[in-house]
């Protein structure tokens, strides 16, 4: 009515907040690369940095989103198939990459007997420490020192078992191979085998 009070306005805070959808959408995309740049990036905020990849949503949206796989730091590759959340559906709230759909090629080590870790880059392990179980067959060989200490030691002992022998003015030709002398070359054969397959794992 003229010259009455006012209507109260509408809690527009209290209303926007019983809207709010508190839902975490899913979607599935493709990583890919835009034109003129990259397909991921570093970005560093507050001392902390994340990874950014750019992916094409199956519904047509271009986002960058966050890498939320830790601890295990595989960028996807153009073409990967990921999964995307996008918190209450909004993609200005940093849409994450939460999964990788498709793994590759199944490889024909697999079984149900074992878990494989397959990857076509340098895989590299950094932990405070890598244990194995009562059942390990070998232990993992750490850092390149000790593959160049132990190939030292393998230089040397070969260069030992050569010297065998009696050293006398004028040289006399050598004594017949001992057991020992055998067992040393055995020795050194399965030794460096196992350094060739040691430094195969590296870690830091």
């Amino acid at each position: 009515m003229r010259g009455g009070k006012g209507a109260k306005g509408l809690p527009l805070a209290e209303i926007r907040e019983l809207m709010k959808d508190g839902r975490v959408h899913i979607d599935l995309g493709v990583v890919f690369t835009p034109d003129g740049g990259t397909h991921y990036y570093k970005e560093t905020a507050n001392g902390r940095s994340k990874v950014m990849v750019e992916v094409e949503t199956s519904s047509g949206l271009d986002l960058t989103c966050r890498l939320a796989t830790r601890p295990t730091w595989y960028i996807p590759t153009p073409g990967t198939v990921v999964i995307v959340a996008i918190p209450m559906g909004q993609i200005e709230h940093c849409p994450s990459i939460v999964g990788i759909l498709d793994s590759g090629d199944a490889d024909e080590e697999i079984g149900t007997d074992k878990t494989l870790v397959s990857s076509e880059v340098t895989y590299v392990v950094k932990a405070p420490a890598i244990k194995h179980g009562e059942n390990a067959d070998q232990a993992v060989v750490r850092g390149d020192d000790q593959h160049a200490a132990l190939n030292d030691f393998l230089g040397a002992l070969e260069q030992y078992i050569q010297g065998i022998g009696p050293i006398v003015d004028p040289p006399v030709p050598p004594a017949p191979v001992g057991p020992k002398t055998i067992a040393l070359q055995a020795a050194i054969t399965v030794m460096k085998a196992a350094q060739y397959l040691s430094s195969k794992v590296k870690t830091e």
